[in-house]
């Protein structure tokens, strides 16, 4: 698309982009430790996470390096933090904006790690091939995607991890979503920030500047998989097969069901947990195609994992019982939003980003038409407010079943409201219209 991936030559699209299928090599450096803020679970540090992603004996081999170049500038190997960088970052945005810390030895080159890793869907999310159990890593890559440069906010790589400390509570004591929806949440154990000797003193600086170097480590879709399990994106289901079969129908054949038991099943995993969520606990899950992912046993969708959390979750501004234990820290970096933009997460984030497309393939290619899909979309919203009658309130609040909802605009953002200017802060999507709830455009047909 004309919007995304801008920064990246053809090379360099060839060599990094998802759709390349070609594996890259981590690039990992030693990080002055002044320099460098690092949050992580459980009190670890950064030897912990780098040595799990290195292995014992690449681990070892780097802090020799580490510490020998350390010498060179009359500092010891306890002076540094050892922390990985995308290789485009590297070349196209390290080398030059931090050419003098480079240079004085507060940034130091530890070379290419061994292990293979593939990029995401995200581009500079990466997936150990080598040990697929070892956690993802999501790095810089100083790159215009969609609306926004593809950085880390120094505060937001400081408060992943205490979040995720949060949601695994949540998780915890949550039995209907952790024990009887089984939902996946991969959580973001540890975070980094090297904060530019320049950048981050000038007021009003274009906000990418101070995003340039810092990194996430999340837990991996591999590490968490049952058995016999398998994670599929739900973008995937966007999509059918050389032969014109869409994915969902091979599933459902693969599965043995009829395709309306397992477009009903599909929609019960991916809508009732982000549902759940939104209503119960005042918190807004981005479940798009990229940070969802359908866990299906032969076929048959199972559960649900989500990601990416202190970049896309936000929290209902009418301050819920259940969100009051959000450490300081962490609800103040997260967004407070009212329950106008929080049904967004719904009715934009899944229905007009991903279920519409899904529901129009269906019915192009499979027979299965539109009012069945929804219908069956409507079932789960139902079957959910039988189930908590408690939560009726809740669920006005957010609107669910209103007529229509105010359509958010990407496009905007770049064709009208905000161009290609450098800002101090990101952009925010724009609204623009109306949509029809399609949980009510069939609601007449629901109950038949």
């Amino acid at each position: 698309m004309s919007k995304g991936r801008i920064g990246l030559g053809y090379s360099q699209y060839s060599a990094y982009v998802p759709e390349a299928r070609r594996d890259l090599r981590i690039r990992w450096i030693g990080a002055l430790r002044d320099h460098t803020g690092l949050r992580a679970v459980g009190g670890r540090d950064d030897r912990d996470f780098a040595r799990e992603a290195l292995g014992e004996a690449e681990f070892a081999e780097k802090r020799a390096t580490l510490e020998a170049k350390a010498a060179a500038y009359g500092r010891s190997l306890g002076d540094y933090r050892v922390m990985p960088v995308h290789p485009w970052q590297w070349d196209q945005f390290i080398l030059t904006h931090f050419a003098a810390d480079i240079a004085r030895g507060s940034i130091v080159d530890l070379g290419e790690g061994a292990d293979l890793y593939r990029p995401q869907q995200s581009v500079r999310t990466l997936s150990n091939r080598s040990h697929p159990e070892k956690p993802s890593i999501k790095l810089c890559m100083t790159m215009l995607n969609t609306a926004i440069y593809r950085g880390i906010p120094g505060e937001r790589a400081l408060t992943a991890a205490p979040l995720t400390e949060w949601l695994d509570d949540l998780i915890a004591r949550d039995t209907f979503l952790g024990q009887e929806l089984g939902l996946i949440l991969l959580g973001e154990r540890c975070g980094l920030h090297y904060a530019h000797p320049l950048f981050s003193r000038i007021e009003g600086v274009p906000y990418q500047y101070n995003e340039m170097l810092g990194c996430l480590y999340r837990d991996s879709l591999a590490s968490r998989l049952s058995p016999g399990e398998t994670g599929l994106p739900l973008a995937a289901l966007l999509h059918r097969g050389a032969d014109g079969v869409p994915l969902a129908e091979a599933l459902a054949a693969r599965s043995s069901r009829p395709l309306a038991q397992w477009v009903e099943r599909f929609l019960d995993v991916l809508i009732t947990p982000v549902l759940h969520l939104l209503v119960r606990h005042g918190l807004g899950f981005s479940a798009h195609g990229q940070n969802a992912t359908l866990i299906v046993r032969d076929g048959w969708p199972v559960r649900l994992a989500l990601r990416d959390f202190i970049d896309d979750v936000n929290v209902c501004d009418l301050d819920f019982p259940e969100t009051q234990s959000l450490p300081e820290d962490v609800a103040y970096v997260l967004l407070r939003l009212p329950p106008d933009y929080m049904k967004h997460f719904i009715h934009t984030t899944l229905f007009v980003c991903v279920l519409r497309f899904i529901s129009s393939l269906l019915a192009e290619r499979s027979g299965f038409s539109e009012v069945e899909f929804w219908r069956a979309a409507r079932r789960v919203v139902d079957r959910y407010a039988e189930r908590f009658p408690e939560l009726s309130e809740r669920l006005a609040i957010f609107d669910i079943l209103g007529e229509t909802y105010p359509r958010l605009c990407l496009n905007r953002v770049r064709l009208f409201t905000h161009g290609y200017s450098d800002d101090a802060e990101r952009p925010v999507p724009d609204w623009a219209g109306e949509v029809r709830n399609p949980l009510k455009a069939f609601e007449t047909t629901a109950a038949s």
